[in-house]
């Protein structure tokens, strides 16, 4: 049985107390082992059930310890979702656009420890007509939420119930860029179905991947392969080509030179670069920063005398490997420096024994990487709610919203190719 609450937080300020001197605060009883324990926050739990409650960034920035060890016992990596990606995200936005951290807590071997962490994006004007809505980043890739391995269903299902609370009216969760299969939503659909709940899948896709064991020649077609290996001869009578790979406390000087190689190209042209806005630039380096003191994070380079002229972020998490940015000189376009940096990046995953999969980031339909990895990850985006009038009005409302966003999109293209005329 679940009690369910939820809390903002934050925690009292002293200050709201000024009548209050040093030396009344020193003589105040202090609250013994059985006192504390039943001084509990509106929404906390008894021992035995499983606590949710909405945390700040404040809170959340508290809790970092317990987030962060939840993040290494998950049972879908997600480093997008982890407190080294969403707190300095957080910063850089207004108060008004910050996410809340839905957490769910266990008391575990006679300690609470969190078992579910879902960032929320913030409650707009009409939220108790809709869903609660997983917050979501231009910069991340992938939507699954932190769950436990071992209280994967448990957790999920806290979840639901707190939103079933929240939003009496359509009782429902979105959640977006889920893996389609994997222990996550495998625990998804038990939670949805313990609680008597649907679950719509929505605008599945699905992006390259390298799967650990693949057999990379047999991936890549003959032709293929002869043009790269070509093209290599002709870029190594240009100089020697070598491929590198950054790790730990090189990453923090070689990421501004990835930055300004990417800038340097047609996303610094489209504005889409990391160096493109101070908000990404700053949220790149933190996140990078904070991944590579734990090792989590490397940059691999291709070079040719020395100087990179294709590069590839490497996100870590698990024995899953997240190809999140890559950048090339595009003095060297006809070389497909991108390509090359790929292909012996792929050889050296393999041949780690702790490499489980690689996750390519990349839009559904990526010629160049779909034609070297030719593994899939399918992702989908999941709308979970009890069945019911409210439910299905809130799904038809998200079908035609998809729908009207999937239009201008492809308004946007067409004008922007007669544009470029």
């Amino acid at each position: 049985m679940f009690d369910v609450g939820s809390t903002t937080g934050s925690y009292p300020d002293r200050r709201l107390k000024p009548w209050a001197g040093p030396r009344e605060r020193r003589v105040a009883p202090a609250a013994g082992p059985r006192e504390r324990r039943m001084q509990t926050r509106a929404g906390a739990l008894r021992e035995g059930a499983i606590h949710v409650e909405a945390l700040d960034m404040s809170a959340a920035r508290i809790h970092r310890g317990d987030w962060a060890r939840l993040a290494a016992r998950a049972a879908e990596p997600n480093p997008f979702f982890e407190p080294d990606f969403v707190l300095p995200a957080a910063r850089q936005l207004a108060a008004a656009r910050r996410p809340t951290v839905l957490i769910a807590r266990k008391r575990i071997d006679g300690r609470m420890r969190m078992i579910g962490a879902l960032p929320l994006a913030p409650a707009g004007r009409f939220a108790t007509l809709g869903p609660a809505r997983a917050w979501r980043d231009p910069l991340a890739p992938l939507g699954a939420p932190l769950l436990d391995r071992d209280y994967a269903v448990e957790a999920f299902s806290a979840f639901l119930a707190w939103v079933g609370e929240r939003r009496p009216l359509t009782g429902s969760l979105a959640l977006h860029l889920t893996p389609r299969t994997g222990p996550a939503a495998k625990a998804i659909r038990q939670a949805a179905q313990a609680r008597a709940a649907d679950c719509l899948e929505l605008d599945e896709s699905a992006r390259g991947a390298l799967h650990a064991g693949a057999a990379l020649d047999q991936m890549i077609s003959s032709r293929r392969r002869k043009m790269l290996a070509r093209l290599r001869r002709r870029l190594a009578e240009r100089g020697a080509v070598s491929t590198r790979v950054s790790t730990g406390a090189a990453v923090e000087h070689d990421m501004e030179v990835f930055f300004e190689l990417e800038a340097s190209g047609w996303k610094g042209r489209r504005g889409t670069a990391l160096a493109s806005s101070i908000r990404t630039l700053a949220l790149a380096r933190a996140f990078l920063r904070s991944l590579s003191l734990e090792d989590r994070c490397s940059i691999a380079w291709l070079e040719l005398d020395g100087a990179p002229i294709a590069a590839a972020v490497l996100v870590h998490s698990g024995g899953t490997a997240f190809y999140w940015k890559i950048a090339y000189d595009e003095r060297y376009a006809a070389y497909s420096p991108g390509a090359q940096l790929m292909l012996d990046l792929s050889r050296r995953l393999l041949a780690d024994p702790d490499f489980a999969m690689a996750d390519s980031c990349s839009m559904p339909g990526s010629v160049g990487i779909e034609a070297i990895w030719k593994g899939r990850r399918r992702v989908t985006d999941l709308l979970i709610g009890k069945p019911g009038l409210g439910f299905a009005v809130t799904g038809e409302i998200e079908l035609a919203r998809r729908g009207l966003r999937a239009g201008a999109k492809g308004v946007y293209r067409k004008v922007a190719g007669l544009v470029a005329r």
